[in-house]
């Protein structure tokens, strides 16, 4: 008998299409290197020349990662990008902004029988 259902990329974006993120929290936790080094916020958003954080030829990771630039675009992502069309309900990103938002927003009684 088998306890653990495999889930489906469907019955992901289904799960996660519930949740109404407001930010993508996983942002903060994971980010792009194009094979040409330039980096990007996420898969999502990747080779959109707007949301470009840095290029690892000109500038090192640390850098980059701690640069104004960076905090610009993802103020903008944040503040002026709507995430529900990015295609969050599919990407890595997506999971960790589900699991921090059930951990800053807990249901009422999750555990309760």
């Amino acid at each position: 008998m088998t306890l653990i259902k495999q889930l489906t990329l469907k019955d992901t974006i289904n799960v996660l299409a519930t949740y109404d993120f407001k930010h993508c929290y996983g942002l903060e936790f994971e980010t792009v290197i194009n094979s040409d080094a330039k980096i990007y916020p996420c898969f999502m958003l990747w080779n959109k020349p707007e949301f470009l954080i840095g290029d690892l030829t000109k500038q090192s990771f640390d850098e980059i990662w701690r640069s104004d630039r960076r905090r610009e675009v993802l103020n903008r992502i944040y503040y002026d990008y709507d995430i529900r069309k990015c295609g969050m309900n599919s990407c890595r990103q997506g999971h960790i902004s589900e699991a921090l938002s059930l951990i800053k927003h807990p249901p009422m009684h999750r555990n309760f029988l």
